[in-house]
């Protein structure tokens, strides 16, 4: 496992820095008030780790809405299990 690791890590390291060297161009990203000169590398980078962070934190705020239903159904089982059960107990008027 280990190895397989170390594989990984190597062959996106070298990945990244063959990607760097390709798209070493100057991109100019003008922010209305102030211009900031990147290269194109840095400039995807940046793009895709905001896309990243953004996708997590959508993934996130989906997966607490899941356990919050979750939860309000687990209330609800336990609640008709407890009706269930306390009308088995009930005497058969006959």
């Amino acid at each position: 496992m280990q190895l397989i690791k170390l594989v990984l890590v190597i062959f996106f390291l070298i990945t990244g820095v063959t990607f760097a060297l390709i798209n070493h161009s100057p991109v100019v990203l003008d922010f209305y008030v102030t211009e900031v000169t990147l290269p194109l590398s840095v400039v995807m980078l940046l793009a895709i780790g905001g896309g990243l962070l953004l996708g997590s934190f959508l993934s996130l705020l989906f997966l607490l809405r899941i356990k919050h239903e979750n939860r309000r159904l687990q209330r609800q089982y336990d609640a008709i299990q407890q009706e269930v059960t306390n009308l088995r107990t009930l005497p058969v008027k006959s």
